[in-house]
């Protein structure tokens, strides 16, 4: 399988290229019964993603452009509250890499991957969390976490994500993204963003807020958060969450609270992968 791709966050300079590796011989029982995008999936799993397997904290299908075309979107630790993910999609009947890496793997910032970029990829890394079951209020409302919505008038459907993160109340960043089909293939477009610029002020010595920026424009707090409200209310007046449950979308590690440390029960494997994908049934959101 030819897979190439050097994308760049625009929060950390993280670029990958991946080299392959062999792909195992013995197949896992189950794996000739996948067809079609699933086994598309597994065959670029095996080849690319096996080796930071350890990494992988879990796995969603989402239609994102709802197309009709599941996304692979691969769950990695984070920073702060928010994890990583990395979104794969199906172009021309092979899997090809549509946002940057996570840096948050075995291999940090020598991990390498060899895989073609999707038509419309975005040299970002999206900032996402994969919740346990059905979505909630207070996860749609924080985001970092990807939501269907619908149109309350015409019941238009679309995909958001909220991808962001912050080093206190002094300082964080967030942007809209919204998932469609253009020119055929995934694209986001990104709606809105906040930013505040933290620092240490010259005047106090300590670390505050030293600028406010709507969509890359520095106003002042007074309009940062006069345009935040409106942005929000203006959405939400126009669309609605879907409230679906992630569990029937996506496999996880489990962490135990019966063990010590917290310690987190590794359930991404091979075998849990491929009985993930043969009972998904692709129901739309």
């Amino acid at each position: 399988m030819l897979i190439s791709i050097a994308l760049v966050s625009t929060i950390m300079n993280i670029g990958c290229t991946y080299t392959g590796v062999s792909s195992n011989k013995e197949e896992t029982k189950g794996v000739a019964d996948l067809s079609g995008y699933k086994r598309l999936y597994y065959d670029f799993y095996m080849e690319e993603l096996k080796k930071i397997e350890e990494s992988i904290e879990g796995i969603a299908l989402l239609d994102l452009d709802l197309n009709g075309i599941f996304e692979l979107i691969i769950y990695f630790s984070g920073a702060s509250a928010s994890g990583s993910c990395e979104v794969y999609t199906i172009e021309d009947n092979e899997v090809r890499a549509f946002s940057a890496c996570s840096p948050f793997t075995t291999l940090g910032d020598r991990r390498q991957r060899n895989i073609t970029d999707s038509k419309n990829a975005v040299n970002v890394m999206f900032w996402a969390n994969l919740p346990t079951n059905t979505l909630k209020d207070w996860q749609v409302n924080a985001g970092t976490v990807f939501v269907p919505y619908h149109n309350r008038e015409t019941g238009e459907k679309i995909f958001v994500i909220i991808s962001g993160n912050s080093a206190g109340e002094k300082d964080s960043w967030h942007t809209w993204h919204e998932f469609k089909t253009i020119d055929g293939a995934l694209s986001a477009t990104e709606m809105f963003s906040f930013e505040k610029v933290g620092g240490m002020d010259s005047n106090s010595s300590k670390f505050e807020t030293l600028d406010w920026m709507i969509n890359n424009i520095s106003v002042s707090e007074e309009e940062f958060k006069t345009a935040i409200t409106n942005f929000e209310t203006g959405f939400n007046s126009e669309y609605e969450p879907i409230y679906f449950d992630y569990s029937n979308y996506s496999i996880r590690n489990k962490i135990s609270d019966m063990k010590k440390d917290n310690e987190i029960d590794k359930m991404i494997n091979t075998d849990t992968l491929v009985k993930f994908l043969l009972e998904f049934e692709g129901i739309p959101h």
